[in-house]
């Protein structure tokens, strides 16, 4: 099913883009920086103070209801509603019901709320919802089957949360999901194939967490992923075959880790390979293979 780039998911994808380079910067971010993005931004996060309006209008199918003011999830959407943001609010939980007579919904971004927890049920009866973005909340953990009927998602951000944990029965459903950000959370592994569900996933992050140790089991089922992003982990043990799964891989990033030692040829089953990102950590010897296009050793 392809995915229409609506103005919802450029929002996401420039969101993670900025995210991953500002994070990369060693100095501080220039104050003309700030003030451009602060004004590209301006009209996506302008308070609303009715949302959604009474009537709307009827060739409105995209809400944006981003307040600080506002506390509770906002109701009385239309049945037409495609897209809902709700972001940058003090909203701390969502009812069962909240999503319910909106059967097409596409698009629901929840990110930089106060949200702790997801009820059972809540995506239920959403047939053409594709992206979900839950990033920057207090999600701690989630019920076993909060996603089952999210079925047709293509994007899943649950990116600066508090997850401490991965369960696999999250993506058990999720066959169409490509992009997957779980990064800045709080996780130390990734159980055995959690992710062996998601056979058209493209792109994985799961940097900046508390990650130690790789090994292939991690990683299993993983035979259409693109990018994956490892960096800022205190990953000091990397198993060998680690990287055999994959082998449509084209970029991996183990930056600022905790690696000492690697062997390269690890590397060498992976024909797609242009960008191997080791900088930043404290490798004492390397032996660089030659497949690689461009390795960052810095």
């Amino acid at each position: 099913m392809a995915t229409k780039m609506t103005k919802g998911v450029f929002f996401f994808l420039l969101k993670l883009t900025l995210s991953l380079l500002l994070h990369r910067m060693k100095s501080p971010v220039p104050p003309l920086l700030i003030i451009c993005l602060v004004m590209s931004f301006n009209s996506y996060t302008q308070q609303v103070p009715y949302c959604p309006p009474h009537p709307a209008p009827e060739n409105i199918t995209e809400f944006v209801c981003n307040s600080p003011s506002l506390h509770e999830f906002p109701a009385g959407f239309p049945v037409r509603t495609k897209t809902i943001s709700v972001e940058f609010t003090q909203v701390s939980s969502l009812g069962v019901e909240t999503l319910q007579d909106l059967p097409n919904l596409q698009e629901l971004h929840l990110s930089n709320n106060r949200l702790e927890t997801l009820p059972s049920g809540l995506f239920r009866n959403l047939p053409e919802l594709h992206t979900l973005d839950l990033s920057t909340n207090l999600l701690e953990d989630l019920l076993p089957e909060i996603f089952t009927d999210a079925t047709n998602l293509t994007l899943l951000s649950l990116s600066e949360n508090r997850l401490a944990e991965l369960r696999a029965s999250w993506f058990e459903t999720l066959k169409e999901l490509k992009i997957l950000s779980l990064d800045r959370n709080q996780l130390k592994e990734v159980p055995v194939s959690c992710f062996s569900k998601l056979k058209k996933l493209t792109f994985l992050d799961l940097s900046s967490n508390r990650l130690h140790r790789l090994s292939p089991d991690m990683f299993s089922g993983l035979e259409n992923l693109e990018r994956l992003i490892l960096e800022n982990n205190p990953i000091r043990c990397v198993a060998p075959r680690s990287f055999h799964w994959g082998p449509k891989l084209s970029v991996i990033s183990l930056r600022n880790c905790s690696l000492t030692d690697i062997t390269l040829g690890e590397f060498h089953p992976l024909d797609q390979l242009v960008l191997l990102d080791l900088s930043a950590n404290e490798l004492t010897r390397l032996d660089p293979p030659s497949g690689i296009l461009s390795a960052n050793l810095s």
